[in-house]
């Protein structure tokens, strides 16, 4: 799904893709080269850089890379479902409130 975001982004003139990250190398390397952008092998790496993601990680995974953005002040567009449960999704929620950040 993080293809499809990369794909869409990087064919709308008002949006920068400004990189690709995956936790497999490979894969953030095939979307970078594809949709001309960077790699990153790390997401601590990328955020400096970005006033907004789109997290299409596997759900179990979403309120800790969330959590992680938002914290930074960083918009998020995650992919449905927005977590793995009620409580996760109400965390992110919370830190979105908390820290004035588009969820």
């Amino acid at each position: 799904m993080g293809r499809l975001h990369a794909r869409v982004y990087s064919q709308m003139p008002q949006v920068k893709l400004v990189g690709a990250y995956d936790a497999n190398p490979d894969a953030a390397a095939s979307a970078a080269d594809e949709y001309g952008c960077r790699a990153f092998s790390n997401l601590d790496d990328l955020l400096p850089q970005v006033k907004a993601v789109s997290i299409a990680a596997p759900t179990k995974f979403h309120a800790e890379v969330a959590e992680k953005c938002i914290g930074r002040g960083i918009a998020c567009l995650v992919e449905k479902p927005l977590a793995k449960d009620v409580a996760e999704g109400r965390r992110i929620a919370d830190a979105a409130r908390r820290h004035g950040v588009t969820v």
